[in-house]
C-alpha cells in the first residue's frame, strides 16, 4: 500500500511522480491533497491524463492493486484492514482531506507492508504519519525540499528523523516502482 500526500505545488508533484510508472503496478495507491470543500475537484481527472493506472474518487470500498484512489475534498480518507473509508469530519489542523489520517491509518493496516511519501505543500500536514508509518516499520519518502515548489510539507517530515529517503520526483517513482515489484500484493498485516 502506498500512500501520497501533497498541498501547494503538490498537483505537478503528483502529474510527475504517476507520469514514470508503469501502467500495471502491483500495489494499491491512496492519495491525499489539501482541497477546498466549496469547490469540486478534478484531480482524478487531471492524474489520469498523466497515467494509464486506473485512477478514481476514493468511496467506503475495498483497496484494488493498479489503481490510485484520490481522497474526495470533503473527507477524511482512511484505511480499515483492506477498506478505505471515508470520514465526514471536520478538518483536524485546519485540513481536510487529512494527511496525517490517512498515513496513521495505513500504518495501522499495513505495518511494514505499506510506504507513506510527502510532497509539496505548506504546513506541517504528513510529518506525524511519516513518523507513525516509520514506527509501524514501513517505507517512508520525502520529496527533496530543494526541489519542491512549497517545501513546507517535505522539510516538517524531514526533520521528525523518520525519513528512509529524499529524492527527486523522478527517484520517487523509481523506489516506489522497487519496493512495489519486490512486495506481495495490497495485503493488511494481519490478514
Amino acid at each position: 500500500m502506498v500512500a501520497l500526500g501533497a498541498s501547494a505545488g503538490g498537483l505537478h508533484s503528483l502529474f510527475t511522480v504517476f507520469e514514470n510508472l508503469p501502467d500495471s503496478l502491483d500495489c494499491c495507491i491512496a492519495v491525499a491533497t489539501h482541497l477546498s470543500p466549496t469547490h469540486n475537484s478534478f484531480i482524478p481527472e487531471l492524474l489520469s491524463r498523466h497515467t494509464h493506472l486506473n485512477v478514481r474518487r476514493a468511496d467506503n470500498e475495498p483497496l484494488r492493486n493498479g489503481t490510485i484512489f484520490v481522497a474526495p475534498p470533503r473527507f477524511h480518507l482512511t484505511v480499515e484492514g483492506n477498506n478505505f473509508c471515508l470520514l465526514d469530519q471536520p478538518p483536524l489542523h485546519f485540513v481536510r482531506p487529512n494527511i496525517n489520517l490517512l498515513f496513521q491509518s495505513m500504518a495501522n493496516s499495513f505495518g511494514p507492508a505499506c510506504v507513506a511519501v510527502v510532497l509539496s505543500g505548506t504546513g506541517k500536514d504528513g510529518a506525524e504519519g511519516i513518523r507513525a508509518v516509520k514506527n509501524a516499520g514501513g517505507i517512508t519518502l520525502v520529496e527533496d525540499p530543494t526541489d519542491a515548489e512549497f517545501n513546507d510539507m517535505p522539510i516538517a517530515a524531514k526533520l521528525t528523523g523518520c525519513v528512509d529517503f529524499v529524492l527527486s520526483l523522478k527517484g520517487i517513482s523509481e523506489k516506489i516502482l522497487e519496493i512495489c515489484s519486490q512486495a506481495p500484493p495490497c495485503r493488511n498485516h494481519s490478514s
